[in-house]
């Protein structure tokens, strides 16, 4: 709407000259309606954050036959809880799709079982290395992604608690903020 008041006016000025009228430099449109009162103005609204797409597949195949991926969906900022067991080496390995600059947090419970930890995996590290590993860091990690990605959160045990087809359950406490 500015723009076309500018150059309706340079256009005036242009045609005043060519009569060889002295013409007055444009006056910059008010932004008021011809009653006076303010235009309305449209606030900028931000698009709603999209968490990544978790590939069930292309996790899986970054895991061992033993294990299931399992997609975790909850609020964009919240927590939510998952449970189950760790039998042997059979266990549930939960995708959490985070935006980059989020922290995300994963709590493993209850406490008192010293046999069973909860390692954290970058998807796109395809080394495998862990970005937490429990069995060195303790229960709770907490970390902010540098990236949009997906993370897998895989409770495990000991081989030789697993090998002997032993059950932990677990309790794993999973939140982005």
């Amino acid at each position: 709407m500015r723009i076309l008041a500018i150059l309706a006016a340079t256009g005036a000025m242009a045609a005043l000259g060519a009569c060889g009228e002295q013409a007055s430099a444009p006056v910059a449109p008010a932004d008021k309606s011809p009653a006076g009162a303010a235009l309305p103005t449209v606030p900028e609204v931000a698009a709603p954050a999209v968490l990544p797409t978790v590939d069930v597949a292309a996790a899986q195949a970054l895991l061992t036959d033993d294990e299931a991926v399992e997609a975790v969906n909850f609020d964009l900022v919240g927590s939510t809880t998952v449970t189950g067991s760790v039998v042997g080496y059979k266990t549930k390995v939960y995708a959490v799709p985070v935006l980059a600059g989020q922290t995300l947090t994963v709590t493993l419970g209850p406490v008192g079982n010293s046999n069973r930890y909860v390692n954290v995996h970058d998807v796109a590290n395809a080394t495998g290395e862990a970005v937490h590993q429990g069995d060195m860091a303790g229960a709770t990690a907490s970390f902010v992604a540098a990236n949009d990605g997906v993370y897998l959160v895989r409770p495990w045990q000991f081989r030789a608690i697993a090998r002997r087809d032993t059950e932990s359950a677990y309790s794993i406490v999973i939140e982005r903020k």
